[in-house]
Parts: C-alpha cells; structure tokens; sequence
C-alpha cells in the first residue's frame, strides 16, 4: 500500500507505519516518523536515510544495555531530533527540499519502512477582478498562482459549482464565471493539499450600481464643457463691447 503524507502548519503529524493521523504538510512545519517501536529493544541499530536523487544516511540509533548512542549527519541534521526510547525522527521546519523517500531499517531484524513525503508551498490568495456586465449578467473572473496540487474553484454557498488545475504549475489558474443573480454567496477557493484560502465574491464592488469609471469621465465631461461654455459666453461679450455704436 502506498503512503503519501503531507502536512501543514506546525503542528506535529505523527506517522506510523504506513498510515496517517494528522493533517496535510507545508512549508515550516514539523513531522514525526515513527520506528513502530514503543521501545527500542537492547542490542539493536537503527539507521534513517533520505533518498532523493541519491541515498543519504541521516541518523544512526545503537541501543545497548543502559544506553543509546545516536549520531547525526548530513546537511539537515540541525533539523532532526531522533527520540532515545522509540527510534522515532522528528524533522522541524519543514522545507520543500525535505520532499522524498525516507528508509527505516533495523539492522538486526532486517527490517524496513519507508516514508514517502511531499512538502507543500501555502497557496497563494486568489484575486477576483470583472470581465463585463450587459443585460443584467456580470461576467467576472478568478485569478491565482499555480503550484504543485493547487485547485481553483467557485462556490455557490457550501456547493462547488466548477474548479480547474493544471500541470503546468509555470501559469496562473484562472476561472470565469456568469453571474446572472447578484446574491452575495459566491466565492473563490484556492486550495492544495496543505490548505486554502477563499476570497468572497463583492457584488456591489463589480457588479452593482453605477460604475466608479464611468462616473468619473462623466464629471470630466461636465467641467469641459462648463470651461468651454465660459470661454464661448467671455468671446460672446468682449464681441459685444466693441460693436456698440
């Protein structure tokens, strides 16, 4: 069976074996693989290594009568806590190069398990900008970054009523949507395995009411033709002046 745990924020996600009780990971965070052992038994060697693109050992345990001898190594081992009584590895701030496979063997039971672990960037927050409006429909559109497992979607109140993604996380994910009710129940979720942002839908920012833009240039055009009028009416009477007889 295959393990893919994730995990966000800084709490701790303790995993046993191949399964999962906690929640998802992210970037900064805390996570404790566990040896399967509530004590690790006398005259055993327990090693942690990482693979990535190659094999890494990172943490060594030798339990003897009355001690436990652990050493560290490699470039993380400031990050690692490897407990005395259970073997179990702790790795704080989490970082996405933490991403990858990590190896649990007992040297003299000859036993392994691994760990396969994805660290997660926090998705970014979602922009929300209109399109257009014309015969009472507000076309509007979402906007966010892409990244690894990031989904894109719009609620009407608690039901989702369409979402996208893409692989190509070098993009933006972007969602358009009609709104023909003008309620204020719509929002945009952005969210990945290691959590979500929402961005509520604003009806009377985008699609209500008389247009900031338009009332503007509408003020803009009032004054021009104000300042014309007065310039037309001075002419007017400095013409008057000198044709009196």
């Amino acid at each position: 069976m295959d393990f893919n745990p994730f995990y966000q924020g800084r709490q701790q996600l303790n995993v046993t074996g191949r399964s999962v009780n906690g929640t998802d990971p992210g970037i900064g965070g805390t996570i404790t693989l566990c040896a399967g052992f509530n004590k690790v038994p006398k005259y055993s060697i327990i090693i942690w290594d990482f693979v990535s693109e190659s094999t890494q050992r990172i943490a060594e345990c030798l339990r003897l009568p009355g001690r436990s001898n652990i050493r560290y190594s490699g470039d993380t081992n400031l990050r690692l806590n490897l407990n005395r009584i259970n073997a179990s590895l702790t790795i704080t701030d989490l970082k996405t190069t933490d991403s990858g496979t990590y190896l649990n063997t007992v040297l003299n039971k000859a036993v392994t398990r691994d760990f396969q672990l994805r660290v997660l960037a926090p998705v970014s927050k979602p922009h929300i900008r209109k399109l257009g409006k014309s015969s009472g429909v507000c076309w509007v559109q979402c906007t966010v970054k892409n990244g690894e497992g990031v989904n894109l979607s719009w609620y009407r109140g608690n039901k989702r009523i369409s979402n996208t993604s893409s692989s190509d996380i070098k993009i933006n994910l972007t969602l358009p949507l009609n709104i023909s009710e003008y309620i204020s129940t719509y929002r945009c979720v952005a969210s990945n395995p290691a959590g979500n942002l929402t961005v509520q839908f604003n009806k009377d920012a985008l699609c209500t009411g008389s247009s900031v833009t338009h009332v503007f240039w509408l003020v803009i055009a009032i004054v021009i033709l104000l300042f014309v009028g007065i310039i037309l009416f001075g002419k007017f009477l400095k013409k008057q002046k000198y044709c009196v007889l």
